[in-house]
């Protein structure tokens, strides 16, 4: 045997580079010209994971080995009884027993009363226990990580040991569904008293894994505290195959399945989001229906193109994932105790929840903020969105007030022109600065009519799992799951509340009807006559923003009837906020800038400088046919002025923070 020791150890400790075919396959010798494939990627990268590569060859040729650091080897080491909790799969049985005074948990395959069952791939090399074996080897000791006792052969199947992590943290659906993970009164009270260290765990956890892995499985029973507050990531992640770990297995082994060889981990060309690969769709959120409310995908986990090419994924995903999942830093951040100390976690995460992934920190930065912050606190002020809630725009109005911790959406629909100011500028800003997902009519693809997601009213299904091949042309072009529809659709107020989440904060902005006609004369940087251009454009007054209120796509040269009014009118009830375009130039475009980020907890940016509106000199007798034209564009506009939600002027000054 020494000789094939020796080859091994040899092999275990060759460059990381994998490149060469000579490095992954072909034969090797044993003794006398006895020969075996040569499948042992994990050794091209350390000698710990290259251990247990050893482990599976020394099986295949009928010898016995096992690395230092395990001290179970066989079944006698792990005296029954044998108890099974409530952590098992569909390929996996997971029991508690207790090994020379100590808990362990001991995972095999499937147990059936006629035995071991399940996909045989499970036992092989590249299938699900060799890959978790390969993570806890690759990452021992580091925080978060269970501890590798050792695993023996059951026959043809792998029976593995690991120490006991504690309980779960708390427990969610098992796929895609809307359910929200529940958490256990352990990790709600640790959450309230000690939240710094208890973010900091859950932090380290995740950096030790998430450079050279993926967890496309997140939810709460994934993870496990013991009675320390420590927490651990207790069932195996997919290996990136970007790193040199995951290009060395993918090359031996292949892809588990076709899906995963589609994740966004290497460059695809694109002309738009839809041509980019989105991961499981319990972790991505992509489609409606498909994460509990409040949860995002990272805007790379979704799909996302770039300067023509899709953002690959990162590290920088699964920091997103910590500042957008309810459970995970948002739950600490509202449960904390001290409010200095659930402010900060607030910074944190917006800092985490940044659109961009180079725009995050890492991990170990997020740590380091932690560090610092328990060395030496300080008091933290409000930030933007416990700022809007105390503000006078909110607290002046019942619907804004109890409706605001609920909002989950934003919904904007362009009725007035707004002097020229893109109002959908901001928020575009906003869809960028935090990687939300945003349908917007001005861009290419998204259409001029408010999307209904694919399959509604179907089950929700992951279709990551049962698609193979592309996605169908409705899946593809599907808007998904979306947090902020914005711009020249018709209100139809079912499609709007089918599109978005609830509760929905659903804002616009309005003009008096001459002053529709001056803005858009002004932004098209008209140079004809005034009274020719009035004419051509208005033949029946201002039609373009009430049909589009009432729900209904504007056709030039059309008039809006008695009824469709009516239905506008009432369609103004559903807005939280309504501003009027007047006021965008003193101060108005600044104030609602701050209000839409601070719906989504961020500082609002600075924004330019709106411009008034001039006059527009035309034939009185021309102005008067047109005024009178706008008949339910006059009533619109003054019903708006009338409703609570109606705001103009500086309305969101910095007195009232």
């Amino acid at each position: 045997m020494k000789p094939l020791v020796l080859l091994l150890l040899a092999a275990a400790t060759a460059d990381d580079d994998v490149s060469g075919s000579s490095r992954l396959g072909g034969t090797a010798a044993i003794g006398g010209g006895t020969t075996f494939p040569v499948t042992r990627p994990a050794q091209n990268v350390s000698a710990a994971t290259a251990a247990i590569d050893r482990w599976f060859q020394f099986h295949t040729n009928n010898e016995s080995y096992a690395p230092k650091a395990w001290t179970v080897t066989k079944p006698d080491d792990v005296p029954r009884p044998w108890h099974e909790i409530g952590a098992s799969s569909k390929s996996k049985t997971v029991y508690r027993a207790t090994v020379k005074g100590k808990s362990v948990i001991v995972k095999g395959r499937k147990m059936r009363k006629n035995g071991w069952t399940g996909d045989a791939r499970h036992d092989q090399g590249g299938g699900v226990l060799y890959l978790e074996m390969v993570y806890l080897e690759a990452l021992r000791g580091r925080p978060g990580i269970p501890e590798l006792l050792g695993a023996w052969w059951d026959g043809p199947h792998v029976v593995l040991v690991v120490a006991d992590g504690g309980e779960a943290i708390g427990e969610g659906p098992p796929g895609v569904g809307t359910a929200p993970n529940v958490m256990t009164a352990a990790f709600d009270a640790r959450a309230r008293n000690q939240p710094l260290a208890l973010a900091r765990s859950i932090l380290e956890c995740f950096g030790s894994w998430a450079l050279d892995f993926l967890q496309d499985d997140l939810k709460a029973q994934q993870f496990t505290m013991d009675a320390h507050g420590t927490v651990f990531m207790v069932d195996g992640p997919k290996v990136a195959p970007d790193r040199p770990l995951g290009r060395a297995i993918w090359r031996a082994w292949g892809p588990p399945d076709v899906r995963e060889s589609k994740y966004p981990f290497v460059a695809h060309s694109c002309t738009r989001d839809a041509d980019c690969p989105f991961t499981k769709e319990s972790h991505s959120c992509r489609g409606a229906g498909t994460c509990e409310p409040g949860a995002r995908g990272a805007p790379e986990a979704r799909g996302e193109c770039r300067e023509d090419v899709c953002v690959r994924l990162s590290e920088k995903t699964h920091v997103y994932d910590v500042a957008n999942r309810p459970w995970l830093l948002p739950y600490i951040a509202a449960k904390a105790a001290d409010p200095a100390a659930g402010e900060f976690l607030r910074s944190l995460i917006r800092l985490a929840g940044r659109g961009r992934p180079d725009d995050r920190p890492s991990f170990r930065e997020l740590v380091d903020r932690i560090d610092a912050f328990a060395k030496a606190p300080v008091p933290f002020k409000p930030g933007p969105k416990a700022r809007l809630y105390e503000s006078a725009l909110i607290q002046s109005n019942d619907r804004r007030r109890k409706a605001f911790w609920d909002y989950a959406s934003v919904s904007f629909t362009d009725l007035g022109h707004a002097g020229g100011v893109l109002v959908d500028g901001v928020v575009q800003r906003l869809c960028d600065d935090r990687g939300l997902a945003c349908w917007q009519s001005q861009v290419d693809g998204h259409g001029k009519d408010v999307p209904v997601p694919a399959h509604l009213g179907e089950e929700v299904v992951d279709r990551t799992k049962n698609k193979y091949g592309p996605l169908t042309a409705e899946d593809a072009e599907d808007s998904g799951s979306l947090d902020i529809l914005d711009g020249e659709f018709p209100f139809n107020v079912t499609r709007v509340h089918q599109a978005l989440p609830p509760k929905v904060f659903a804002f616009t902005v309005v003009e008096d009807a001459w002053r529709v006609v001056e803005s858009l004369y002004v932004d098209g940087g008209r140079a004809d006559d005034p009274d020719a251009f009035v004419n051509a454009s208005f033949p029946h007054g201002v039609q373009r923003h009430v049909q589009r209120l009432a729900g209904l796509q504007f056709v030039p040269g059309s008039a809006i009837t008695r009824s469709q009014c009516d239905r506008a009118l009432r369609n103004l009830d559903e807005f939280d906020l309504i501003v009027d375009a007047a006021s965008l130039a003193t101060g108005g475009l600044r104030d609602l800038a701050a209000v839409l980020h601070g719906l989504y907890d961020v500082e609002a940016p600075r924004v330019a400088t709106v411009k008034p509106v001039g006059d527009l000199s035309v034939a009185p007798s021309l102005r008067a046919r047109v005024l009178e034209d706008s008949w339910c564009h006059a009533e619109v506009y003054a019903a708006a002025r009338s409703k609570p939600a109606f705001r103009q002027g500086g309305f969101f000054r910095a007195r009232d923070v």
